[in-house]
């Protein structure tokens, strides 16, 4: 189970972290990066899942952030897994130490 995200410099998300539960509204105003919070899960699902690099890039490509272009956008996930008690935090980031050809792993 996924139990916290954290996001910064994604789309209109400047630094944004959220405690999940099994069920998690996100409620607010229009305008306010509920659905680009949303975009920022399944880009890192796919990021996950994808054995294409260049399907990445074309995805980057259409996402990346417009509130700071050359900083660096990083995801950073806290999940579980039944049956092992600890918690784990994986994080995925895009910029200066990597490009939109070479993301940086961090796990």
């Amino acid at each position: 189970m996924i139990h916290r995200f954290h996001v910064q410099n994604f789309k209109s998300i400047i630094d944004v972290s959220v405690d999940l539960s099994p069920i998690t509204v996100l409620v607010g105003k229009s305008g306010t990066g509920k659905s680009n919070f949303v975009h920022a899960l399944r880009f890192l699902r796919e990021a996950l899942w994808s054995q294409q690099a260049q399907a990445l890039q074309q995805a980057w490509g259409q996402l990346k952030p417009a509130t700071m272009p050359n900083a660096t956008t990083s995801f950073e996930v806290e999940f579980s897994i039944v049956g092992i008690e600890d918690r784990f935090t994986y994080q995925l980031s895009f910029g200066e130490q990597g490009s939109m050809d070479r993301p940086f792993w961090n796990a």
